[in-house]
């Protein structure tokens, strides 16, 4: 799969990311933008790789569908990964530190931990409101802990 195409997944009927690479001839229909709510058509081209363009030439914003398109995969993931058992990690860079100084703890190093979430976190759900915040996705567990996720394309969130 190239890097150069703008729509890689659209939804399907039941709201779901569908991934062009997915799909063949016999599932030429109607999907729909995840960013602008517009009708995608899946174009299966014998030159230029497979692809979804919009139906009408529509103002569609980029960052919409990559915002979008990233909280529906991440929680498609997660919930898959839930639902098979299989780990969903989360590496977190720790800093390594030298306990036989008589000065104290040295910082001599760094290494990455990896974490699987699913063993904790079995809840996952997109745009709930905590408190004031409207997380892109918030992760909780069963005794109440939580972890809000935002998705960042251009900007990071205020």
């Amino acid at each position: 799969m190239g890097l150069n195409i703008k729509y890689r997944y659209a939804l399907n009927e039941d709201d779901l990311p569908i991934d062009i690479e997915s799909l063949f001839e016999k599932d030429r229909k109607d999907y729909i933008c995840p960013g602008c709510g517009n009708i995608l058509r899946a174009v299966f081209g014998k030159v230029k790789q497979k692809h979804f363009r919009h139906k009408k030439n529509e103002d569609c914003s980029s960052e919409t569908y990559l915002h979008r398109m990233g909280k529906l995969l991440f929680e498609k993931y997660y919930r898959e990964a839930m639902e098979s058992g299989n780990p969903f990690l989360l590496g977190c860079e720790i800093q390594l530190k030298c306990k036989r100084c008589e000065h104290g703890p040295c910082n001599i190093d760094k290494s990455i931990e990896f974490y699987d979430l699913t063993l904790h976190f079995k809840s996952i759900e997109i745009e709930k409101k905590v408190g004031r915040f409207i997380p892109d996705l918030l992760w909780k567990s069963d005794s109440g802990e939580k972890i809000f996720i935002e998705i960042a394309v251009t900007h990071n969130s205020s």
